[in-house]
């Protein structure tokens, strides 16, 4: 089973990196429900919670994307 960007809420991990002197600076999380956005969050607590959210009524499923490994599907609950 791999992720479907079209229809599947994808939570996005990547790191943040300050503007001035690219060092990086923690991790940042976004939620894509489909093509449309759905908020970037501080902890992936957070990210989760709103994928979660997202994705309760519509039957969805829920994918989580690090740089450089596979996708992990999430539990929904």
């Amino acid at each position: 089973m791999r992720p479907d960007h079209d229809r599947d809420v994808i939570v996005h991990v990547f790191d943040a990196v300050d503007a001035l002197t690219g060092d990086v600076v923690g991790e940042r999380w976004s939620v894509w429900c489909g093509r449309e956005g759905a908020g970037s969050f501080d902890s992936e607590d957070e990210a989760l919670a709103a994928a979660r959210a997202e994705a309760g009524g519509a039957d969805r499923p829920i994918w989580l994307l690090r740089p450089g490994r596979p996708p992990v599907l999430v539990e929904p609950g």
